[in-house]
């Protein structure tokens, strides 16, 4: 069926907001199977970390470092799939990136004990958050370069942001779902197999921003790229970077490791370390979308100095 000229006018005004709706869907997912790891952080140190004789904390520690590698991981996803995305479009890299989490994720729900597997379970957990971490790169870039790139003149601060935005979101909801499973099972039936629930909810979740993101355009600047090299200076960059690697020392601090310092420092419940960064997260996500807003007004570099001194 052909479509009219005045469907193909709607459908070109729709396309900013069918790639907003697909990227920050799909964006909320990734971070909440990132997230759903660090949430559940203590009780997973006890299934794959602690063999015998091992202590509490030592197996806290390994799991905190299965954890960061990820982030080592993140900048060689970026690197690699934001290669791909210039060579093959944004379109099919997200979509590969949200498969690649979910599959990782939900492995993770089903992945064998210590107590099962012995030693190949430590290493076969800590393969899965490599995967999370390579996907998780992969994802950050490209869902902002498809969310501006589809964004309306004078809109590219407020469609970027709606990225972060759904990173607090799926953060948010990670926790929120760690609590919920916390209060409606034992602390017998959530350490037995309920720390499980968050990592298999992935499935349904991934299936969805896999539906949204099939049926999603490729971004204009990638089917008519501007014409002429454009360079970048090394400087900004650097500066990006190092700015970057500042918030997320911070929000990672706060957000995920927090409620384990919570527990094993402070020795406050489960429940009670997670509500708090449930409250962190409320705090997080408030800021953002009106950040966004902000920039598209007054410019990036006074919102970015003005959170950076903050």
């Amino acid at each position: 069926m052909r479509l009219t000229f005045e469907d193909r006018a709607v459908r070109e005004r729709n396309r900013p907001l069918r790639a907003l709706a697909a990227g920050s869907v799909g964006n909320f997912i990734e971070w909440y199977e990132f997230g759903a790891y660090g949430y559940v952080a203590t009780v997973v140190a006890e299934r794959f970390f602690t063999p015998a004789g091992g202590s509490a904390a030592e197996g806290l520690v390994r799991t905190y470092a299965s954890f960061g590698l990820a982030f080592f991981f993140r900048p060689l996803g970026a690197a690699l799939f934001g290669r791909l995305a210039d060579r093959l479009g944004r379109r099919p890299v997200l979509i590969l990136v949200v498969a690649l989490m979910t599959g990782a994720t939900a492995l993770i729900g089903v992945a064998p004990t210590y107590a099962q597997a012995g030693a190949l379970a430590p290493w076969l957990l800590t393969f899965l958050r490599v995967v999370q971490g390579l996907s998780a790169g992969g994802e950050f870039g490209g869902a902002v370069a498809m969310l501006t790139e589809f964004a309306p003149p004078g809109r590219r601060g407020l469609y970027g942001a709606w990225q972060s935005f759904t990173v607090a979101l799926g953060l948010l909801g990670g926790a929120g779902v760690a609590v919920g499973l916390s209060v409606v099972l034992t602390a017998d039936q959530f350490g037995s197999w309920g720390w499980r629930l968050p990592f298999l909810l992935a499935l349904p979740l991934g299936a969805l921003a896999l539906w949204l993101r099939l049926g999603l355009d490729e971004t204009p600047e990638f089917r008519e790229p501007a014409g002429g090299a454009v360079r970048v200076p090394v400087g900004a960059i650097a500066l990006a970077a190092a700015r970057v690697m500042g918030w997320s020392a911070a929000g990672y601090t706060f957000l995920v490791v927090l409620p384990s310092y919570l527990q094993t420092a402070l020795h406050t419940g489960f429940r009670q370390a997670l509500l708090a960064t449930v409250v962190a997260n409320l705090g997080f996500a408030a800021a953002i979308l009106p950040a966004g807003l902000l920039s598209d007004r007054v410019g990036r570099r006074p919102v970015m100095l003005a959170g950076a001194g903050l």
